[in-house]
């Protein structure tokens, strides 16, 4: 006899085991390579830090979108310049200075509309803005694929930004099936890599395919990128939508190559990662330009000039010497560095060198958290997410006179997890949250918020008591998917004397949305980056500990 949540994990396990035997008989090595690489990929997720250059941390009382953000993480400037129509920050965006060639492979199938295909246009030229374009700086090029491949952009025929831009906005839609290994071949065999279709000897070599479902043929596509990827090239790929199953892994150059957006709309959401994973790749190679030749400009801070070439930078590794920076964990970046502490410490907000222990709350308190589960997440950031409240909730004292906690995920539908009468124990609180299942799908915070009014989530019955404030911390990657409906979601909470907190995680929130969904503007909080959420740990504990 077994549960029957026990039944059907030991069900997956025998077909998993099954597959990799079938795998393993017909020869198919890379798939077979892949699943493997995607289980420890997402276990190396865990303490997987990014590739981040941090320019600057946290700051307090920024003014957004009209009001003042509590505290704010945006070493990138994601926030800074002009508000837009969204309450987004857009200024200048950072040109990656990388000697790069990267060719887009979009998928153009009948699956697609034309308004999706207008939307994968506009993403791709988006990407472009964050590289410096010209014959010695990025070049890109493009193919589209359906029942066939064509070339529709070769590396060799723009070096401006703005024909470049216009050539993509005129990428033609074919129409037909899904076969992606035609494109990946025509990328071989054709040899668009090659210095006579305007590649360069020094440059890397980077292939970005776009895609709403899977190919017409496993097998062929996987055969097809891994003879791709032999070659040197470096293989990046984003899906839109479900049902991929291993294709993405297969076709990408490791997991962290592998991105996804639910929809169309959301590939925005994904933008400065994917941008900033591309321009790593070369800058990994020591592709960096040092400016004008060995007597030029000097490197950028964080690199030095490559010893076997000159006229580039190759990055320096502030970890590796007795001197490293970090009172605890430096964890060496391209260009860059970070530094971590260990399990019950915090980086000091004031010194991001340095680790602080946090004075346990004992406030009574009734919390819950509200957890992002929608598709544009990703399963890494999944686990990031989790093991960020995880680390939140030690930092409070769990028990009836002190702190309670409840949980709740959010996507297409809400997920309870548990009440706040369920456990007692913060070991045993921590366990629900990392064990909880990443359902994916679009952003429905307004359902997450429906159901705690709904349901009486802090109610007597579910474990809520009249001695202690009622306080919702939810977490989110991007714009709600109906944000009048989820500010009156909010608000209808913030009547009944609840207090929200909002943190927001990635260039694709929307600080307005967050603003109106806080109790108080000044305690929302903003981070660049899921990959930057240790640098907040110390604020959010403390707001939601302030009252």
């Amino acid at each position: 006899q077994c549960s029957a949540r026990r039944c059907r994990d030991k069900r997956k396990m025998r077909l998993l085991f099954l597959v990799l035997l079938t795998l393993a008989l017909v020869g198919q090595t890379t798939a077979f390579l892949a699943i493997i690489e995607g289980f420890f990929g997402l276990a190396a997720g865990l303490l997987d830090f990014g590739f981040t250059t941090i320019n600057k941390f946290l700051d307090t009382g920024v003014r957004i979108g009209g009001a003042m953000i509590g505290a704010v993480v945006d070493p990138f400037g994601i926030w800074e310049g002009t508000e837009d129509d969204h309450g987004h920050k857009s200024g200048n965006v950072q040109k990656c200075p990388a000697i790069a060639d990267i060719i887009f492979v979009f998928d153009t199938s009948s699956s697609m509309r034309a308004a999706e295909f207008e939307l994968q246009k506009q993403f791709a030229i988006r990407i472009t803005e964050h590289f410096k374009i010209g014959a010695s700086d990025t070049r890109f090029g493009a193919i589209v694929f359906s029942d066939t491949a064509e070339v529709t952009i070769r590396l060799s025929e723009y070096k401006d930004g703005n024909a470049l831009t216009a050539a993509l906005q005129n990428t033609k839609y074919l129409g037909g099936g899904t076969s992606t290994y035609h494109a990946l071949d025509l990328i071989r065999t054709g040899n668009l890599f090659n210095t006579s279709n305007g590649a360069r000897v020094k440059s890397s070599k980077i292939v970005m395919v776009i895609t709403d479902g899977s190919s017409d043929s496993l097998f062929k596509t996987n055969a097809a990128a891994s003879a791709l990827k032999s070659t040197g090239v470096q293989v990046i790929s984003v899906g839109i939508g479900s049902g991929f199953g291993i294709e993405l892994s297969n076709i990408a150059s490791g997991y962290r190559n592998v991105f996804t957006a639910d929809s169309f709309k959301a590939l925005s959401r994904v933008e400065h990662k994917i941008a900033r994973r591309t321009c790593e790749i070369p800058a990994a190679e020591g592709n960096i330009p040092s400016g004008s030749g060995e007597g030029g400009k000097e490197c950028p801070k964080g690199y030095e000039r490559n010893p076997k070439d000159k006229n580039t930078c190759i990055d320096v590794n502030e970890c590796n010497n007795s001197k490293q920076p970090c009172q605890e964990v430096c964890v060496n970046l391209i260009g860059s560095y970070r530094c971590k502490c260990k399990p019950g410490q915090v980086v000091d907000e004031k010194a991001t060198t340095k680790c602080i222990a946090l004075p346990p709350c004992t406030k009574a308190l009734d919390i819950i958290f509200v957890l992002d589960a929608s598709g544009s997440i990703g399963v890494d950031n999944w686990a990031i997410q989790q093991d960020f409240v995880a680390r939140l909730i030690t930092h409070f004292t769990v028990g009836e006179s002190a702190a309670q906690f409840g949980a709740l995920t959010f996507s297409q539908d809400v997920v309870q997890l548990f009440y706040l009468y369920t456990y007692s124990s913060a070991a045993d609180i921590t366990s629900a949250v990392v064990s909880a299942n990443y359902t994916q799908g679009i952003t429905n915070t307004h359902k997450a918020f429906n159901a705690i009014y709904q349901y009486q989530l802090f109610s007597s019955k579910s474990g809520g008591r009249s001695n202690a404030p009622d306080v919702v911390v939810v977490l989110t990657d991007g714009e709600s998917s109906q944000s009048e409906a989820t500010k009156s979601s909010a608000n209808r909470l913030k009547q009944a004397g609840i207090r929200i907190v909002p943190v927001g995680i990635s260039a694709s929130v929307n600080p307005t949305e967050l603003q109106a969904i806080a109790s108080n503007a000044k305690e929302t909080v903003l981070v660049g980056d899921f990959d930057l959420l240790d640098y907040i740990e110390q604020r959010v504990t403390n707001i939601v500990c302030s009252r």
